[in-house]
């Protein structure tokens, strides 16, 4: 489907006086990260009933700074992992430098600080925790960061089993179904790596289009559900195109490569509860879907509708249901959306096939009449010429 479709129309939505930076959805409840910058970062918590958003609890944390970069909720245990960074002052006061990594409690309905850990290479403020990963038994958590270090963690005591450095900041990150399996992405560079002890089984390094074109990564998922067997990779190059690409798990090869965007770039992207889809957001706020098995786009949708037009979507998350998402932006505004076309665009379609077919119809019928006309002017031809 290549034009832009309308969607139905927002199911719920909620402002925040902050910047919207992550988002990580649990059952019926939202935790949701941001904060400005050189300010108090904001941890909140939202519950989702009857499509409704309602503030649960929201916190600020003094010695810290700038924003919750990223956050993962624990899938068995009420626990969050958040990127924060400490503030110069406070790491100035302690031995143990800048711990970015925070791990809380909620517990009646308020953020409980329980453990600090180191998830950079150094103190400095510029760089944070972008990537929060728990694995599906909450038994591993993983880390990484705009300095390239990669941490998994073992949560019984939450000490490192291993670090890696990507080299150039970690763009995304991603556990497989089983969690045995990790990906890194990086703009040149994509790592598959084993849980256990990091050890490397893919890598692909300075990616190029049909072995001409530079490409650089965006993003990676492991399928899971009905496409468990496959890594999916988005590919961008230059500013105006994105290259889906599926890697077969069974041998590492690949099994397809494909054209999503031909004018636009892709950013995020987020697979659905039963693996049979994946969500993407593109430079210029495009939310897409596309179909896991296939790799076709069914639907596209432009934002302007949905956000105001200098908002700039930051995070998205999957419900439990295959075509629900949420959205989080840099200006603070939060939608859950449901991905199906409206009738009224379904129409639209319906009425723009009919048309184009019509016309194909008079244009097969003009086509006719003139060669028709022709033959019997060619014919009329041959009998005067037969007649001299």
């Amino acid at each position: 489907m290549g034009n832009e479709n309308k969607i139905e129309n927002c199911l719920a939505s909620f402002n925040t006086e902050y910047p919207i930076y992550s988002l990580a959805l649990r059952g019926d409840k939202l935790f949701v990260g941001g904060g400005k910058p050189n300010q108090l970062p904001i941890l909140s918590c939202y519950s989702i009933k009857e499509k409704e958003f309602k503030l649960v609890s929201k916190q600020e944390f003094k010695d810290n700074v700038h924003f919750v970069s990223s956050i993962a909720i624990h899938p068995k245990e009420r626990l969050i992992a958040c990127g924060i960074n400490n503030t110069e002052e406070a790491i100035e006061k302690s031995d143990d430098g800048n711990k970015s990594c925070k791990i809380f409690k909620f517990k009646n309905n308020e953020f409980q600080l329980i453990n600090e850990l180191h998830s950079l290479k150094g103190d400095a403020l510029n760089d944070f925790q972008n990537n929060t990963k728990f694995n599906a038994d909450g038994t591993l958590l993983l880390t990484a960061g705009t300095d390239g270090l990669i941490t998994m963690f073992d949560t019984v005591d939450y000490k490192p089993i291993f670090v890696r450095d990507q080299g150039e900041s970690v763009l995304d990150t991603h556990f497989n179904e089983t969690g045995s399996l990790a990906v890194s992405i990086s703009s040149k560079r994509l790592v598959v790596f084993k849980s256990a002890n990091g050890s490397i089984v893919y890598e692909i390094s300075n990616p190029t289009f049909n072995g001409k074109k530079e490409a650089t990564f965006a993003a990676a998922r492991f399928g899971h559900g009905l496409s468990k067997n496959k890594l999916f990779i988005i590919a961008n190059i230059d500013t105006k195109r994105s290259i889906l690409c599926t890697i077969d798990l069974s041998n590492w090869e690949k099994m397809h490569s494909k054209s999503i965007l031909k004018s636009n770039n892709i950013k995020k992207i987020d697979i659905s509860p039963s693996g049979s889809y994946i969500v993407y957001v593109t430079a210029d706020n495009l939310i897409g879907l596309i179909e896991t098995k296939t790799l076709r786009v069914i639907i596209r949708v432009k934002t302007d509708e949905l956000t105001n037009n200098d908002d700039i979507i930051t995070s998205i998350c999957y419900t439990k249901e295959e075509k629900e998402i949420i959205i989080g932006t840099d200006q603070g505004h939060c939608k859950l959306l449901l991905l199906e076309r409206t009738r009224e665009s379904i129409i639209k379609s319906v009425l723009v096939s009919v048309s184009i077919i019509s016309m194909l119809c008079i244009l097969v019928l003009i086509i006719y009449t003139i060669l028709l006309s022709r033959i019997e002017t060619k014919t009329k031809f041959t009998e005067d010429y037969d007649e001299l």
